[in-house]
């Protein structure tokens, strides 16, 4: 039997809701489609309602046409946020899906000094293998696949809080995070970092800054920061 056309949209969950950290910000969503033999047959960037950027009204994708099949889906949010080009290039020239094991994906670099601040636009992916399209009926041509896209970046939020019954108490200036790792991987990859990269690990200091007024409470207060998941 011959392959048809498809029609399939793409609904990317809860996104662009966060207005106090941005945490589930997307600016633009990605898609690429496999065949079983590897071959990249579609890769584009979606659009919802004629715009790359999805909305928390409008997260459901415009259809793209694929041929009746079984394929990998990958899709890869906020590449724009990436500041070194070759990532972007490199995933305009995916060709095959072997190219995903290229370092320019398996070794992004986290920058401790921007990325443990970053927030919004943190890089995000969702890899789904094996989905079959099968051709629908006239009154339900669009197949519509609901994607989770996972960050790259994991929030860590460290509270302190007063001794109680202390009164001589050190004030904190600064946090040091040791064993944080050097790279990361999008898509994200199915094994630990140990296993890939046993010893790339750094540190660094967050300051902090404390009022006379919060070392009176309980909760003295709170530092967030992210790092790579994946």
């Amino acid at each position: 039997m011959p392959a048809e056309k498809v029609y399939l949209s793409t609904r990317v969950g809860t996104v662009n809701q966060d207005n106090v950290a941005s945490e589930d910000y997307v600016s633009e969503v990605r898609v690429m489609a496999f065949q079983s033999d590897g071959a990249c047959v579609k890769n584009e960037l979606l659009t919802f309602n004629g715009n790359n950027k999805p909305t928390a009204e409008q997260n459901k994708s415009d259809q793209i046409m694929l041929l009746s099949g079984t394929y990998d889906f990958l899709f890869i949010a906020n590449e724009n946020s990436y500041s070194d080009e070759s990532f972007k290039e490199a995933l305009l020239n995916i060709r095959h899906i072997v190219q995903l094991e290229d370092e320019v994906f398996t070794k992004l670099v986290y920058k401790p000094t921007i990325d443990s601040e970053q927030g919004k636009g943190i890089l995000m992916s969702a890899f789904y293998p094996d989905v079959l399209l099968k051709e629908k009926g006239e009154n339900e041509s669009v197949i519509t696949k609901d994607v989770e896209l996972l960050r790259a970046f994991a929030k860590i939020e460290i509270q302190f809080h007063n001794k109680v019954g202390e009164e001589n108490f050190k004030k904190i200036t600064k946090v040091t995070f040791h064993n944080v790792p050097k790279h990361y991987t999008v898509p994200a990859a199915n094994q630990d970092y140990l296993s890939i990269h046993p010893d790339k690990f750094t540190s660094f200091e967050k300051a902090i800054t404390f009022t006379e007024e919060d070392y009176k409470k309980e909760t003295i207060g709170s530092v967030v920061f992210y790092v790579p998941e994946f």
